[in-house]
């Protein structure tokens, strides 16, 4: 999910304080380039999990909003000298009420009418919602989204 605003400190409304950024590094594909990745984002404070897929290209960070954003951990990704595809990113929300079929379409349908989000994965089972925002969609488009829907 472009850079997030300084907004993206804020505690979600949910009481959740972890988001996941999950972006494109196409150059990280080795576990040498993995560690250097690593290494260099953990030096951020609210990181709670980094996950560098080497055979995918992708690095999956969670973290909490109201100690680092986005930018600050893709300014650590190319401080690593690693470039970030930056056509979309992915975001996953945890939506812990979405606990069935029908409230899955709900967010769907929510989501769909928004400017900016492309794909959409519910999974209403863990509760967690990903979805693809065009580059300059702040995530809080996909989360005022979610919450018209009720959520």
């Amino acid at each position: 999910m472009s850079d997030t605003p300084p907004s993206d400190r804020d505690v979600p409304p949910d009481g959740n304080a972890t988001r996941t950024l999950e972006c494109r590094v196409p150059e990280m594909d080795c576990p040498t380039c993995a560690g250097k990745v690593e290494n260099s984002v953990e030096r951020l404070s609210g990181i709670d999990a980094i996950d560098p897929r080497v055979t995918s290209g992708r690095l999956v960070v969670e973290y909490d909003p109201t100690r680092t954003t986005e930018a600050e951990i893709r300014e650590r990704v190319r401080a690593a000298g690693y470039e970030i595809e930056s056509a979309s990113a992915e975001h996953t929300f945890s939506v812990p009420e979405m606990d069935c079929a029908s409230c899955a379409s709900k967010v769907e349908n929510a989501l769909e009418s928004t400017d900016g989000v492309g794909e959409i994965e519910t999974r209403p089972a863990s509760g967690r919602v990903t979805v693809t925002l065009a580059d300059g969609t702040a995530t809080e488009t996909a989360t005022a989204a979610i919450e018209r829907a009720g959520y």
